[in-house]
Order: C-alpha cells, then sequence, then structure tokens
C-alpha cells in the first residue's frame, strides 16, 4: 500500500503529510492517522492527557490521531492531513 492510497475512509484520503518529529508541543495541525517509515515505538498523548507507548511492528498506517508525539524510537513518523 502506498502513501497516496491509504485512508481511514474512502471519502478521506490524505491529501497533504509531513514528517512529525518527538516533541512535548501539541501538533497543530492535528494529523488524523500516522505512517511509519519502519518498525519502532512511539509514545503518544491523547485528548485526556494520557500518554501511552505503541511498539508499531511494520512500515505503514498506523490509525492514530494523537495530541501529542513525545518520543519515537528510530525511523521517520508522517502525519497523514485531509
Amino acid at each position: 500500500m502506498s502513501l497516496e492510497q491509504f485512508s481511514t475512509t474512502p471519502q478521506s484520503p490524505a491529501r497533504k503529510w509531513n514528517a512529525i518529529t518527538e516533541s512535548p508541543d501539541v501538533l497543530d495541525p492535528r494529523p488524523f492517522a500516522l505512517w511509519a517509515n519502519q518498525a519502532c515505538t512511539i509514545t503518544i498523548e491523547g485528548e485526556d492527557g494520557t500518554s501511552e507507548t505503541f511498539t508499531i511492528a511494520a512500515a505503514g498506517p498506523v490509525d492514530l490521531a494523537p495530541v501529542k508525539i513525545t518520543d519515537i524510537s528510530t525511523g521517520t513518523i508522517i502525519g497523514l492531513f485531509l
């Protein structure tokens, strides 16, 4: 699956994307999903302020819309936007 083909629904494909670096700052704009370019571990913060670490097993789409990405173990995380 290519980045251009990924979407959460047929009506909302990603029309913009950019690399996201780890930061304590709120993501603005906020992506509707993520794309990992390789297996990695990311720590993200949700709307309720709780943080969670996720292990991404392989490159591909990640159906999460975090408020912050505070840690990326390796590789590149790309934010997908409408």
